[in-house]
C-alpha cells in the first residue's frame, strides 16, 4: 500500500515538473542601420523602409536614411552625360541640392559624403565596370539654395562603336545613383535618377 502512494506521488511530481517548461521571451531583434531608399522607375514608384526599420543617424555614427524622409531632402537638378574620346569614358555631371537635416548632419559633424553611379544593365557589356569609382560629395556650405555638383565617370572596352557610344550618351535613362557615408548603408538611392529628376 505503501509502495502504491510513493509510485502515485512520484508520478504526479513527474508530471508537473515535465509540464513546467521554463520559456524565455524573445527579445526584440537589434535594430541595423537599414538606408532609407527612394528607388524612382519609370512608372516613378518609391520604396522607403519604414522608421521602425532605420537607424538614425546620431546612433549609427554616419549619414543614413533617416536624414531623407522625404523626396526634397535630395533634389537632383540636372544629369548631363558626354563622351571623352581620348580617356574611352562616358562622363556624368550631376546637379544636386541637400535638405535641411542632411546638410546639418554633414556640416556640423564635419562627415564626408560619397556619391557612385550604376549603368543600366543593358550597357553593362560595354563598360570595364557596371559602377563608376566612389566620388567625394562637395563640401557644403550650410545654405540650402546651393546646388552642388559631382562628376562620375563609367569606362568603355576599346572597339566600342561610335555608333553605340552616341545611343549610349543620348539615353540618359535607369541609371541608378548612391549617396552614401559609409557604403554599405546607401542613405539615399535613386532608380532611373533622370527620369525621377524629370518628373519631380
Amino acid at each position: 500500500m505503501n509502495k502504491t502512494i510513493f509510485y502515485i506521488i512520484l508520478i504526479f511530481v513527474l508530471l508537473l515538473l515535465s509540464g513546467c517548461v521554463h520559456t524565455q521571451p524573445k527579445q526584440a531583434p537589434s535594430q541595423t542601420s537599414t538606408p532609407s531608399v527612394s528607388s524612382m522607375t519609370h512608372s516613378n514608384e518609391t520604396a522607403t523602409t519604414s522608421d521602425e526599420e532605420t537607424q538614425t543617424s546620431e546612433e549609427a555614427g554616419f549619414l543614413t536614411g533617416d536624414k531623407f524622409k522625404q523626396n526634397s531632402d535630395f533634389v537632383v537638378k540636372a544629369f548631363q552625360i558626354s563622351y571623352d574620346k581620348a580617356k574611352n569614358k562616358l562622363s556624368y555631371h550631376i546637379e544636386y541640392k541637400l535638405g535641411a537635416d542632411a546638410t546639418a548632419f554633414l556640416k556640423n559633424g564635419k562627415h564626408k559624403y560619397y556619391f557612385r553611379l550604376e549603368a543600366p544593365e543593358k550597357w553593362h557589356s560595354f563598360l570595364t565596370s557596371s559602377k563608376s569609382g566612389e566620388v567625394q560629395g562637395a563640401q557644403l556650405t550650410g545654405d540650402l539654395e546651393n546646388i552642388y555638383s559631382v562628376d562620375l565617370v563609367l569606362s568603355l572596352h576599346d572597339g566600342v562603336t561610335d555608333q553605340k557610344i552616341q545611343e549610349m550618351v543620348k539615353d540618359p535613362y535607369d541609371y541608378v545613383l548612391y549617396l552614401y557615408e559609409n557604403p554599405e548603408y546607401p542613405a539615399r538611392m535613386v532608380g532611373n535618377v533622370y527620369g525621377w529628376m524629370k518628373n519631380s
